[in-house]
């Protein structure tokens, strides 16, 4: 991990997930269609909202909006897809990284940047249109980009897919800005 700053820069020797929680505005109700609902003014809303800075926001790669569950949910069956079908697709995807590392030198797509990152990725023509639209769109910094980028290589390699297609791109993007 490298730090830089206006005098120096240094390398530090580590690599983290950052897995975060936090609610949507300071009551936690923003968006709820049950019970009360939120009653925060907009501006304290926002003010909430903005306390993540725009360049910490620029550095997570997805955010995923939980909405609260019903009872009757939290007891419903089993999930759409079973954890031990999820375990064999991430083990599938780590192992086509893992492939890849041979000619990228990155054993993961989070370790991808730079050339290596635009070897990998493969867009196909509705793709990269949707990458640039998107990007053009919510004004994305190269750092974004990049980020999105590694997102939908994931998605892809979770779905099988030797190249990365609009549906990944548009996923990426859905979960790196939730409004979509």
């Amino acid at each position: 991990m490298a730090v830089a700053r206006v005098r120096a820069s240094v390398v530090f020797p580590a690599e983290f997930v950052l897995v975060a929680a936090a609610n949507p505005c300071p009551c936690g109700r923003l968006g709820e269609t049950n019970g009360p609902g939120c009653r925060c003014p907009e501006a304290v809303v926002l003010r909430y909202q903005s306390r993540l800075s725009g360049p910490m926001r620029d550095r997570i790669d997805m955010i995923a909006e939980v909405p609260r569950l019903n009872g009757e949910t939290l007891l419903g069956g089993p999930p759409e897809e079973p954890s031990a079908r999820v375990c064999e697709r991430v083990a599938m995807a780590q192992a086509r990284q893992l492939q890849r590392a041979g000619t990228t030198g990155a054993a993961a797509n989070a370790l991808l940047d730079g050339d290596p990152l635009l070897e990998v990725c493969h867009l196909d023509a509705r793709g990269r249109d949707a990458l640039t639209m998107a990007g053009e769109r919510w004004r994305l910094s190269a750092r974004a980009y990049h980020r999105v980028l590694r997102v939908s290589r994931t998605i892809a390699d979770l779905g099988g897919e030797e190249r990365v297609s609009r549906e990944a791109v548009v996923e990426a993007f859905q979960l790196r800005i939730p409004a979509l």
